[in-house]
């Protein structure tokens, strides 16, 4: 099961996903990107309610991000106290240390910032 909800604060929308974000489910995620990528120029996904996330996922989420980009629009994570993203991240091997060649603003999903 899936619960999609937005919710628009300043000038950011908010999209929070919770229960399954798995081949079965992301069709719908996909939907929901491509409606908020024509109405709003930033998204921030919120996964802190999810329950198992697998590979499409992370896919459906680079794509996301380069179509974003490339229309300079703006997509992130949310990345509130218990969200599960770096943990889930490392475990499917999409920490990087640099963006694709695509990654043209430098603001890649996977990137692992450094700290100084």
């Amino acid at each position: 099961m899936l619960d999609i909800r937005e919710e628009k604060i300043g000038s950011d929308c908010v999209l929070s996903l919770s229960g399954d974000l798995t081949v079965c489910n992301i069709g719908q995620v996909r939907e929901k990107l491509m409606e908020l990528y024509s109405t709003e120029d930033h998204v921030r996904v919120n996964i802190a309610g999810e329950s198992s996330i697998d590979f499409t996922f992370f896919q459906l989420m680079c794509s996301a991000h380069r179509t974003f980009s490339s229309g300079g629009k703006h997509i992130s994570f949310d990345k509130t106290e218990g969200c599960p993203l770096d943990l889930k991240k490392f475990s499917l091997g999409f920490s990087r240390r640099s963006g694709c060649s695509n990654d043209k603003c430098g603001n890649c999903l996977w990137v692992v910032k450094e700290s100084v």
